[in-house]
């Protein structure tokens, strides 16, 4: 990955998850962070300009409190736990087009994949940990969160 393209994910996602999640993001080392038992690890492909995929992984935890921001209720509420996978996929939506705006610029255009969301496993966390295309932060002082922007640098500008 471009060092432009890092560069982007590291001021894209604190901002999106500022202004969408009600979150806050601090980069951190990807090996410094802990696996998260019970997490859910997310993905969305893009064609077009250029292609390329978008990654993140994160407690479960972190999308119930995702699910309940967005849709008003308290982390505990029973409703929560069905929706926090489809907060994590908006997250990821959200994520991947401001990223893509932000690395190829406005007039680039892209398709994108449903994104889709599985559990996490240590073997896909180690993966991503060790990945030069990654960026990890902490969310709100205690969600180990990484994020994995991989384009193909031959078709976009940047």
């Amino acid at each position: 990955m471009s060092a432009e393209a890092c560069k982007t994910l590291e001021t894209v996602f604190p901002d999106i998850l500022q202004q969408a999640a009600f979150a806050f993001g601090e980069p951190s080392a990807p090996g410094d962070l802990p696996f998260p038992e019970d997490g859910l690890l997310g993905g969305i492909r893009f064609s077009g300009s250029s292609a390329g995929s978008v990654q993140i992984a994160a407690p479960t935890a972190l999308a119930g409190e995702l699910a309940a921001n967005a849709l008003g209720l308290e982390p505990g509420d029973e409703l929560v736990p069905g929706h926090a996978e489809d907060a994590l996929r908006e997250l990821l939506n959200i994520v991947c087009g401001n990223l893509l705006t932000a690395w190829a610029g406005e007039k680039a255009v892209f398709d994108l994949t449903p994104p889709e969301v599985a559990p996490l496993t240590e073997a896909a966390w180690k993966d991503l940990a060790g990945s030069p295309n990654v960026r990890a932060f902490i969310v709100d002082g205690m969600h180990s969160v990484m994020l994995r922007f991989n384009p193909d640098c031959s078709g976009a500008a940047q």
